[in-house]
């Protein structure tokens, strides 16, 4: 198991071999580190996009752009949520984040 709430990955051989599930899951924790936070991330970003004012297609394309960013999960691993903010911003636009936004 891979857990890094809310982003969930699981690794399993039916019992065939749990050794080769952890060492899996082991490399897996560490190529997907700081999914946890983007995902908490874009679901407090996903009412201000379905709220916002915007063709469908669009909406579709800001969330598709912020799930395809490979630049933030490293970003969030790392703490560095000026640069997220402002990747967010530009793929987030028009809609813009309130002041009162914090990342994370």
């Amino acid at each position: 198991l891979v857990l890094d709430p809310p982003f969930r990955l699981t690794v399993n051989t039916e019992g065939a071999s749990p050794a080769l599930s952890a060492a899996v899951a082991n490399e897996l924790r560490a190529q997907y580190r700081g999914y946890g936070a983007l995902a908490g991330l874009l679901g407090r970003l996903r009412p201000l996009v379905l709220g916002a004012d915007l063709a469908r297609e669009r909406r579709r394309d800001i969330f598709r752009a912020l799930a395809e960013d490979k630049s933030l999960p490293a970003l969030m691993a790392e703490g560095r949520y000026g640069e997220v903010r402002g990747l967010v911003e530009g793929h987030l636009a028009p809609v813009r984040l309130p002041g009162d936004f914090s990342i994370p």
